[in-house]
């Protein structure tokens, strides 16, 4: 989700995929600078091949940063007090978003 977030900001557009099941999110940058998140099920392709859209939402950026920090502080919090070296390994390459927006 976080280079997902970091694409759009850059880039305009960023995706996210998960493991399994024909859903993904693209997360976009609009004119007025909040990001639009649209959730689409590929299983069963529109005319264009890019899929049908199921739900979307557009966020201001702040929230959604907001939100991300939040979610990946929590993780990291469970991580430690667990002893879970191997998701705090992963959090830890996570941060870089955090670090890129921290002034917006």
């Amino acid at each position: 989700m976080g280079t997902a977030i970091h694409h759009a900001l850059d880039d305009g557009e960023g995706d996210v995929y998960f493991f399994e099941g024909p859903y993904f999110m693209k997360v976009l940058l609009t004119e007025d600078g909040a990001l639009r998140v649209v959730g689409v099920c590929d299983r069963h392709p529109a005319p264009d091949d890019g899929g049908v859209i199921e739900a979307e939402v557009t966020v201001p950026v702040h929230e959604v940063l907001d939100a991300y920090r939040n979610a990946v502080r929590s993780l990291r919090q469970w991580a430690q007090e667990r002893g879970e070296a191997e998701v705090l390994a992963v959090l830890e390459r996570m941060s870089e978003l955090d670090e890129a927006c921290h002034d917006l």
